[in-house]
C-alpha cells in the first residue's frame, strides 16, 4: 500500500505545478511547437523574458496614450504640479518629501490639494528665479544656480554655529573683564606691566588653553600705532569676547586702527612688544617680510653670508656684550650661530649659562659628523636665529620690536626664573636649532612642512596616541594658520630629541607616579625605540650624529636660576 500512496502523492505534487500553456497573444506570436521543443532551457527563459519586456513596454506606451489608463488615485500628500515643483526651493522640496514619508509611515490619507505658486521673494539663501527665467536656463545654468543657493545656505548655517572666541578658547568670564581692563591701563594709560600683574594677582589661574589667545590678543594691541588705535583695538577685542559693551572709562569714538596699521613713520618703543624703530622701513615692508617667513618665524632668505671661520662659532664668549641694536634688549651673547638677547633684569650669569649649554650641544666628538654640525651652525648664523630672554613667563616677557621680528628668525623666547628652568632653556634653544639650523641643513628630514620625515614621524606618534595635538589646535585662533604646523613640528622635535637623550625621565613634566603631565606620553629612550620606530630612526640618523646632549650636571645647575615669585604665570613649562 505504501508504493501506491507514494505514487499518488507524487501525482498530486506534479498536478500542483501544471506546465504553463503557450497562449497565443495578439501582441506577440508564439513560436512553433517544433521550434520550442528544439530550444534549450536557457533559450526558452531568454525567449520568455523578451516577451515579458516587450509586453511591458507596449503596455506602458498604451497607458501613456490613454492618459494613464487607471483612474487617478489621490496621493497621501497632494501631488504638486510641475510648475509648482519647479518654483520650490530645495528646502521646500525637502519639507514636502519629508511630510509625504511621514504620512505614509502613519498610513494617513490626506486629500490632494492644489496650492498657489509661492511668491518668489529675496531670501537669505538667494533669490528664486521666475518660471520663465528657469525655463530658459540650460541644465548647467540650473546646476550653477542650485549650487550657489546651497553654498549660501551652508555659509549661513556655519555663521550661526560659529562659536565665540571666548567659548572656543575657554577664557573664564571674570578673567576676560580683568584682562580687558588691564590692556587699557597698560597700553592707553601707560601703566607698566598692568596685564601681567592683573593675571598674576587674579584669584584663579588662567587656563592653559587660553594663554596663547591672551598673548595673541595682546600682540594685536601692541602692533596698533598710537593710543587711539590701541584703544580702538581693545574695543574690537572686547566686542569679540563680550559682545561689544564698552566701559565709560575706555571712551568712545576712537579712530579705526585700520588707518593706523599702515603708518609709515617710525614709532616710539613700546615697553612690551611691537612698534619700535623701523630703521627706515615702512610697516607694509615689515609686514611683507613677516608674511614671507617659513612657519611665521624663520627667514626665507639668508640675511648674511656664511661665517668665514666656522670653527670660531663654537667659541664661548668670555662676557656678555652691551648693545643698542635691539632697543629693548641692551645685552647680547652670540654662540654657535645663535643670538641670545637679554632684556633689563636678566642677569649676565643666566645669559652666559644659556650660551654655555648651547656650546655643549655643538661640542666635537668622535661620533659627530663635523660637516653636518658646521652646516647647522652656519644656517643658524646665516638666517639670524635670535632668541630673546627676559625675566618671568610669557605674560611678563619683553617682546622684540617689529623690525626684529621681521628681519631675524625669532621662534620663541626664554624666561629667567620660571619653573623647570633647565628644560625651559633647553627646549627653546632646541626650537631655534631645529626650526632654523636643521630646517635648512636637513630639508628632507627636518623641513617645516608636511613632506618631511619629521612630519611623518609626528603622524606616527599621533596615531600611537603618545603625542596629543589637541591643545595646540585649541590654542590656535585659525586652524589653517601656517604657524600651527610649525609649532606642532618644533614641539615634537624637542620631545623626541630630549627623550632620545633620556632627559625626560628626570627633567620632564611627569607626575611623581610616573604619569605624563603634558602632550607627550613617552618618558624614556627605550620606550621611544619600542613605540616610535620612525622617530628613533630620525633621531639616530640626524640628531645623534650632529648634537651632543648636555650633561645632567649642567641641567641641574640651571635650576639655581629659578625664582619662586615668577612661578604663578609663566611659559608652558611654568605651569
Amino acid at each position: 500500500m505504501e508504493e501506491p500512496n507514494g505514487q499518488l502523492q507524487q501525482g498530486v505534487k506534479k498536478a500542483g505545478k501544471p506546465r504553463k500553456r503557450r497562449v497565443q497573444l495578439s501582441r506577440y506570436k508564439t513560436l512553433p511547437d517544433d521550434v520550442w521543443e528544439a530550444m534549450s532551457v536557457d533559450e526558452r527563459k531568454a525567449h520568455a523574458k523578451s516577451k515579458r519586456e516587450a509586453a511591458a513596454a507596449e503596455a506602458k506606451v498604451a497607458k501613456e496614450a490613454a492618459g494613464g489608463g487607471k483612474a487617478e488615485k489621490k496621493p497621501e500628500i497632494g501631488k504638486l504640479d510641475d510648475e509648482i515643483w519647479a518654483a520650490m526651493s530645495e528646502e521646500e522640496r525637502k519639507v514636502h518629501i519629508k511630510a509625504k514619508r511621514a504620512a505614509r509611515s502613519k498610513k494617513l490619507k490626506i486629500p490632494a490639494t492644489k496650492r498657489a505658486v509661492p511668491e518668489k521673494k529675496e531670501g537669505k539663501r538667494g533669490k528664486t528665479v521666475p518660471d520663465d527665467v528657469w525655463a530658459a536656463m540650460s541644465v548647467d545654468q540650473r546646476k550653477a544656480h542650485a549650487k550657489a543657493k546651497r553654498e549660501a545656505a551652508a555659509a549661513e548655517s556655519k555663521s550661526r554655529k560659529q562659536p565665540s572666541v571666548n567659548a572656543k578658547m575657554n577664557i573664564p568670564p571674570d578673567q576676560v573683564e580683568a584682562f580687558l581692563s588691564a590692556l587699557h591701563r597698560e597700553y592707553v594709560e601707560n601703566v607698566r606691566d598692568a596685564v601681567g600683574d592683573a593675571l598674576d594677582n587674579h584669584p584663579s589661574k588662567l587656563p592653559r588653553s587660553a594663554e596663547r589667545l591672551v598673548d595673541q590678543l595682546e600682540k594685536r594691541v601692541r602692533r596698533a600705532k598710537g593710543k587711539e588705535a590701541k584703544a580702538a583695538e581693545i574695543q574690537t577685542i572686547r566686542a569679540e569676547l563680550l559682545g561689544g559693551a564698552v566701559p565709560a572709562h575706555m571712551g568712545k569714538g576712537c579712530s579705526s586702527d585700520s588707518d593706523n596699521r599702515s603708518d609709515t613713520s617710525s614709532s616710539s618703543s613700546d615697553s612690551r612688544g611691537g612698534g619700535g624703530d623701523l630703521r627706515g622701513m615702512t610697516m607694509d615692508e615689515i609686514n611683507a617680510l613677516r608674511d614671507s617667513h617659513v612657519g611665521g618665524c624663520v627667514l626665507r632668505n639668508p640675511a648674511r653670508d656664511a661665517h668665514p671661520d666656522p670653527h670660531a662659532l663654537r667659541v664661548l664668549p668670555s662676557a656678555v656684550v652691551e648693545t643698542e641694536e635691539w632697543e629693548r634688549f641692551p645685552r647680547i651673547i652670540s654662540v654657535c650661530g645663535l643670538n641670545y638677547l637679554g632684556a633689563d633684569g636678566v642677569t649676565d650669569e643666566f645669559l652666559s649659562a644659556v650660551a654655555s649649554l648651547t656650546c655643549q650641544l655643538f661640542a666635537q666628538a668622535e661620533h659627530i659628523d663635523d660637516a653636518q654640525q658646521i652646516a647647522v651652525m652656519q644656517n643658524c648664523y646665516r638666517y639670524q636665529a635670535t632668541c630673546p630672554i627676559s625675566v618671568g613667563g610669557d605674560h611678563k616677557g619683553v617682546e622684540p620690536t617689529d623690525h626684529t621680528e621681521a628681519c631675524y628668525s625669532v621662534c620663541d623666547r626664554i624666561g629667567e626664573g620660571v619653573r623647570s628652568q633647565a628644560m625651559e632653556v633647553l627646549e627653546h634653544v632646541l626650537h631655534h636649532v631645529t626650526d632654523v639650523g636643521f630646517h635648512y641643513a636637513f630639508p628632507n628630514d627636518w623641513g617645516l612642512n608636511t613632506e618631511s620625515r619629521l612630519h611623518a614621524a609626528m603622524q606616527e606618534a599621533v596615531q600611537a596616541s603618545v603625542y596629543d595635538l589637541s591643545d595646540y589646535e585649541e590654542e590656535c585662533l585659525d586652524p589653517d594658520d601656517p604657524h600651527l604646523l610649525r609649532i606642532e613640528l618644533q614641539e615634537f622635535g624637542y620631545w623626541i630629541i630630549t627623550t632620545g637623550w633620556d632627559l625626560q625621565a628626570e627633567f620632564g613634566p611627569f607626575k611623581p607616579t610616573g604619569e605624563p603631565q603634558a602632550e607627550w606620553k613617552v618618558r624614556t629612550a627605550v620606550e621611544m625605540k619600542e613605540k616610535l620606530p620612525r622617530s628613533q630612526s630620525l633621531f639616530d640618523e640626524t640628531v645623534a650624529t650632529t648634537l651632543i646632549p648636555p650633561t645632567v650636571e649642567s641641567m641641574r645647575a640651571l635650576s639655581a636660576f629659578e625664582r619662586p615669585e615668577e612661578f604663578s604665570v609663566g611659559s608652558d613649562s611654568d605651569e
